[in-house]
Protein backbone atom coordinates (compact mmCIF):
# COMPACT_ATOMS: atom_id res chain seq x y z
CA UNK A 1 0.00 0.00 0.00
CA UNK A 2 1.05 3.73 -0.88
CA UNK A 3 0.78 6.24 2.10
CA UNK A 4 1.39 10.14 1.58
CA UNK A 5 4.08 11.93 3.97
CA UNK A 6 3.66 15.08 4.79
CA UNK A 7 7.16 17.26 4.35
CA UNK A 8 7.75 18.35 7.87
CA UNK A 9 7.29 14.67 8.93
CA UNK A 10 9.82 13.40 5.91
CA UNK A 11 13.05 13.85 8.82
CA UNK A 12 11.13 10.88 11.08
CA UNK A 13 10.45 8.69 8.34
CA UNK A 14 13.18 5.53 7.29
CA UNK A 15 12.80 2.35 5.28
CA UNK A 16 12.80 -0.25 7.75
CA UNK A 17 10.37 1.38 10.58
CA UNK A 18 7.58 0.25 11.83
CA UNK A 19 3.72 1.38 11.24
CA UNK A 20 0.67 1.07 12.47
CA UNK A 21 -2.71 1.44 10.42
CA UNK A 22 -6.07 2.27 11.24
CA UNK A 23 -8.90 2.77 8.97
CA UNK A 24 -13.15 3.13 9.86
CA UNK A 25 -13.16 0.23 7.42
CA UNK A 26 -11.22 -2.25 9.72
CA UNK A 27 -13.63 -1.77 12.49
CA UNK A 28 -10.94 -0.95 15.64
CA UNK A 29 -8.58 -2.84 14.13
CA UNK A 30 -5.29 -2.15 13.88
CA UNK A 31 -2.89 -3.75 11.55
CA UNK A 32 1.20 -3.35 11.21
CA UNK A 33 3.51 -3.08 8.48
CA UNK A 34 7.00 -1.27 8.01
CA UNK A 35 8.07 1.20 5.37
CA UNK A 36 9.26 -0.81 2.23
CA UNK A 37 10.51 2.15 0.48
CA UNK A 38 10.40 6.17 1.06
CA UNK A 39 10.32 8.53 -2.41
CA UNK A 40 12.93 10.92 -2.35
CA UNK A 41 11.03 13.67 -4.19
CA UNK A 42 8.11 15.92 -3.20
CA UNK A 43 4.83 16.33 -4.89
CA UNK A 44 4.51 20.38 -5.39
CA UNK A 45 1.28 19.99 -5.28
CA UNK A 46 0.66 18.36 -2.34
CA UNK A 47 3.94 19.06 -0.57
CA UNK A 48 4.14 15.13 0.28
CA UNK A 49 6.42 12.18 -0.49
CA UNK A 50 5.45 8.56 -1.35
CA UNK A 51 6.24 5.91 1.49
CA UNK A 52 5.52 2.20 0.74
CA UNK A 53 3.99 0.19 3.41
CA UNK A 54 4.39 -3.40 3.09
CA UNK A 55 1.93 -5.54 5.62
CA UNK A 56 0.96 -9.07 5.72
CA UNK A 57 -3.18 -9.04 4.48
CA UNK A 58 -4.01 -12.68 4.47
CA UNK A 59 -7.82 -11.71 5.12
CA UNK A 60 -7.99 -9.23 2.54
CA UNK A 61 -9.03 -6.44 5.05
CA UNK A 62 -7.39 -4.14 3.41
CA UNK A 63 -8.58 -3.61 -0.25
CA UNK A 64 -7.27 -1.11 -3.41
CA UNK A 65 -8.74 2.05 -3.12
CA UNK A 66 -9.08 2.37 1.00
CA UNK A 67 -8.05 5.06 2.68
CA UNK A 68 -6.35 4.43 5.87
CA UNK A 69 -4.81 6.21 8.22
CA UNK A 70 -0.63 5.18 8.51
CA UNK A 71 1.20 5.99 12.50
CA UNK A 72 5.02 6.08 12.02
CA UNK A 73 7.23 4.81 14.98
CA UNK A 74 9.14 7.07 16.07
CA UNK A 75 10.76 6.84 19.44
CA UNK A 76 12.67 9.40 20.66
CA UNK A 77 15.11 7.23 23.12
CA UNK A 78 14.97 7.29 26.80
CA UNK A 79 16.02 10.19 29.43
CA UNK A 80 15.89 12.93 26.50
CA UNK A 81 15.29 16.73 27.25
CA UNK A 82 11.69 17.69 26.25
CA UNK A 83 9.46 20.29 26.28
CA UNK A 84 5.67 20.58 25.55
CA UNK A 85 4.43 21.48 21.81
CA UNK A 86 2.00 24.13 23.25
CA UNK A 87 5.51 26.24 23.98
CA UNK A 88 6.49 25.89 20.15
CA UNK A 89 6.30 28.63 18.03
CA UNK A 90 6.55 27.64 14.11
CA UNK A 91 7.57 30.23 11.39
CA UNK A 92 7.61 27.18 8.48
CA UNK A 93 10.83 28.14 7.95
CA UNK A 94 12.00 27.80 11.83
CA UNK A 95 10.90 27.04 15.36
CA UNK A 96 11.89 28.40 18.64
CA UNK A 97 10.87 29.02 21.93
CA UNK A 98 10.80 31.86 24.60
CA UNK A 99 12.75 31.44 27.54
CA UNK A 100 12.60 33.20 30.80
CA UNK A 101 15.63 35.64 31.35
CA UNK A 102 14.46 36.89 34.81
CA UNK A 103 12.96 40.03 35.79
CA UNK A 104 10.13 39.75 33.26
CA UNK A 105 12.31 39.12 30.29
CA UNK A 106 12.46 37.01 27.79
CA UNK A 107 14.79 35.59 24.84
CA UNK A 108 13.25 34.21 21.37
CA UNK A 109 15.39 31.33 20.68
CA UNK A 110 15.67 29.28 18.00
CA UNK A 111 15.35 25.41 18.43
CA UNK A 112 15.91 21.64 16.91
CA UNK A 113 13.18 19.45 17.62
CA UNK A 114 12.98 15.72 16.46
CA UNK A 115 9.55 14.30 15.88
CA UNK A 116 6.43 15.49 18.01
CA UNK A 117 5.03 12.88 20.84
CA UNK A 118 1.70 13.09 21.56
CA UNK A 119 2.02 16.12 23.90
CA UNK A 120 6.14 16.81 23.41
CA UNK A 121 9.07 17.82 21.54
CA UNK A 122 12.46 15.91 21.92
CA UNK A 123 14.85 18.71 21.90
CA UNK A 124 18.07 18.34 19.69
CA UNK A 125 19.34 21.40 20.10
CA UNK A 126 19.24 25.32 21.35
CA UNK A 127 17.82 24.20 25.05
CA UNK A 128 19.89 23.12 28.30
CA UNK A 129 18.12 21.17 31.28
CA UNK A 130 16.99 23.51 34.06
CA UNK A 131 16.29 26.47 31.64
CA UNK A 132 12.93 28.01 31.97
CA UNK A 133 10.86 28.50 28.75
CA UNK A 134 7.58 29.51 27.96
CA UNK A 135 5.04 26.63 27.68
CA UNK A 136 2.10 28.54 27.09
CA UNK A 137 0.87 32.21 25.59
CA UNK A 138 4.49 32.24 23.49
CA UNK A 139 2.34 33.43 20.44
CA UNK A 140 1.02 36.33 22.34
CA UNK A 141 4.31 37.25 23.60
CA UNK A 142 5.53 37.02 19.89
CA UNK A 143 2.56 38.91 19.23
CA UNK A 144 3.13 42.07 21.57
CA UNK A 145 6.68 41.89 20.07
CA UNK A 146 5.48 43.03 16.58
CA UNK A 147 2.99 45.12 18.21
CA UNK A 148 5.19 47.62 19.77
CA UNK A 149 7.52 47.54 17.14
CA UNK A 150 10.28 44.87 17.50
CA UNK A 151 11.00 41.97 14.79
CA UNK A 152 9.84 38.62 15.70
CA UNK A 153 10.79 37.36 19.13
CA UNK A 154 13.28 34.55 17.19
CA UNK A 155 15.80 37.93 17.17
CA UNK A 156 15.53 39.65 20.30
CA UNK A 157 13.56 39.57 23.98
CA UNK A 158 9.86 41.08 24.49
CA UNK A 159 8.65 42.30 28.37
CA UNK A 160 6.57 39.32 30.24
CA UNK A 161 2.75 39.88 29.95
CA UNK A 162 0.11 37.68 31.00
CA UNK A 163 -3.21 36.26 28.42
CA UNK A 164 -5.09 39.91 29.10
CA UNK A 165 -5.12 42.75 26.74
CA UNK A 166 -1.44 44.20 25.58
CA UNK A 167 -2.54 47.78 25.66
CA UNK A 168 -4.41 47.42 29.65
CA UNK A 169 -2.49 48.23 33.07
CA UNK A 170 0.00 45.03 33.69
CA UNK A 171 -1.93 44.20 37.14
CA UNK A 172 -4.87 44.39 34.83
CA UNK A 173 -3.68 41.53 32.39
CA UNK A 174 -2.47 39.70 34.69
CA UNK A 175 -6.09 39.53 36.82
CA UNK A 176 -7.82 39.13 33.29
CA UNK A 177 -9.21 35.50 33.13
CA UNK A 178 -7.36 32.68 30.92
CA UNK A 179 -9.31 30.43 28.28
CA UNK A 180 -9.03 27.39 27.15
CA UNK A 181 -9.87 25.90 23.71
CA UNK A 182 -10.75 22.65 21.59
CA UNK A 183 -10.34 22.42 17.91
CA UNK A 184 -11.61 20.22 15.51
CA UNK A 185 -12.71 19.81 11.77
CA UNK A 186 -15.23 18.08 10.01
CA UNK A 187 -14.42 15.68 8.35
CA UNK A 188 -11.44 14.81 10.41
CA UNK A 189 -8.74 14.69 7.12
CA UNK A 190 -10.68 16.97 4.77
CA UNK A 191 -9.47 16.77 1.15
CA UNK A 192 -7.65 19.66 -0.80
CA UNK A 193 -9.58 22.04 -2.34
CA UNK A 194 -12.86 21.22 -1.10
CA UNK A 195 -14.84 22.36 2.14
CA UNK A 196 -14.55 21.49 5.68
CA UNK A 197 -16.53 22.76 9.10
CA UNK A 198 -14.64 23.81 11.83
CA UNK A 199 -15.59 23.84 15.21
CA UNK A 200 -13.74 25.82 18.28
CA UNK A 201 -14.59 25.72 21.71
CA UNK A 202 -13.76 28.28 24.19
CA UNK A 203 -13.41 27.76 27.67
CA UNK A 204 -12.78 29.79 30.84
CA UNK A 205 -10.79 28.79 33.60
CA UNK A 206 -13.80 27.02 35.46
CA UNK A 207 -14.49 25.20 32.33
CA UNK A 208 -17.55 27.09 31.15
CA UNK A 209 -18.29 28.18 27.12
CA UNK A 210 -17.12 31.05 26.80
CA UNK A 211 -20.07 32.66 24.17
CA UNK A 212 -19.26 36.36 23.78
CA UNK A 213 -16.00 36.64 21.45
CA UNK A 214 -14.76 36.67 18.30
CA UNK A 215 -13.19 34.00 17.11
CA UNK A 216 -11.14 33.37 13.97
CA UNK A 217 -9.50 30.76 12.27
CA UNK A 218 -6.58 30.77 9.92
CA UNK A 219 -4.86 27.89 7.86
CA UNK A 220 -1.25 28.50 6.95
CA UNK A 221 0.49 26.33 4.58
CA UNK A 222 4.25 27.26 5.40
CA UNK A 223 6.51 28.53 2.41
CA UNK A 224 8.78 26.79 0.24
CA UNK A 225 11.33 28.58 -0.93
CA UNK A 226 13.44 26.02 -2.84
CA UNK A 227 10.31 25.10 -4.19
CA UNK A 228 9.19 28.72 -5.44
CA UNK A 229 6.32 28.75 -3.31
CA UNK A 230 4.75 31.06 -1.18
CA UNK A 231 3.25 31.06 1.67
CA UNK A 232 -0.62 29.92 1.42
CA UNK A 233 -3.68 31.14 4.07
CA UNK A 234 -6.80 30.43 4.21
CA UNK A 235 -9.06 32.75 7.29
CA UNK A 236 -12.64 32.07 8.26
CA UNK A 237 -14.52 34.08 11.05
CA UNK A 238 -16.29 31.48 13.14
CA UNK A 239 -19.79 31.94 14.33
CA UNK A 240 -21.48 30.96 18.11
CA UNK A 241 -24.16 27.96 16.96
CA UNK A 242 -25.23 26.95 20.56
CA UNK A 243 -22.82 24.76 21.79
CA UNK A 244 -19.69 25.93 19.95
CA UNK A 245 -18.13 28.13 17.36
CA UNK A 246 -18.39 27.02 13.73
CA UNK A 247 -17.67 27.98 10.12
CA UNK A 248 -16.82 26.20 6.69
CA UNK A 249 -13.92 26.65 5.03
CA UNK A 250 -12.67 25.71 1.68
CA UNK A 251 -9.52 24.00 2.06
CA UNK A 252 -7.14 24.94 -1.08
CA UNK A 253 -4.82 22.26 -1.12
CA UNK A 254 -4.06 18.64 0.03
CA UNK A 255 -1.43 18.87 2.57
CA UNK A 256 -0.42 19.66 6.29
CA UNK A 257 -1.72 23.26 7.58
CA UNK A 258 -0.80 24.96 10.22
CA UNK A 259 -4.18 26.16 12.17
CA UNK A 260 -4.01 29.27 14.14
CA UNK A 261 -7.52 29.74 16.23
CA UNK A 262 -7.45 33.57 17.83
CA UNK A 263 -10.13 35.09 20.01
CA UNK A 264 -11.18 38.30 20.75
CA UNK A 265 -13.31 40.93 22.06
CA UNK A 266 -14.18 44.31 21.55
CA UNK A 267 -11.16 44.08 19.19
CA UNK A 268 -8.93 42.60 21.74
CA UNK A 269 -6.94 39.52 21.60
CA UNK A 270 -7.56 37.56 24.75
CA UNK A 271 -6.10 34.08 23.18
CA UNK A 272 -4.75 31.78 20.79
CA UNK A 273 -4.81 28.05 20.39
CA UNK A 274 -2.42 26.34 17.73
CA UNK A 275 -3.30 22.88 15.78
CA UNK A 276 -2.29 20.71 13.11
CA UNK A 277 -4.87 20.22 9.78
CA UNK A 278 -3.89 17.39 7.78
CA UNK A 279 -5.74 17.34 4.12
CA UNK A 280 -5.46 14.59 1.63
Amino acid sequence: MKADVYQPDLPAVRTGQSVEITSDSLLGTTLRGRVGFLDTSINPQTRTASARIEVPNPSMRLRPGMFVQVNFATPAGHDVLAIPRSAVLDTGMHKFVYVAKGNGEFEGRQVQLGPAGADYYPVLAGLKEGERIVSQGSFLIDSQTRITGGMTGMFGGSKEFDHGQADQDPAQARAAPQIKFTFRSDPETPRGNSDATLHVTVLDVSGKPVTDVQVKVTLIMPAMPAMGMGEMRATRDLKWKGSDYAGTIKVPTAGSWNVEVNASRNGQLLGSYHARLNAQ
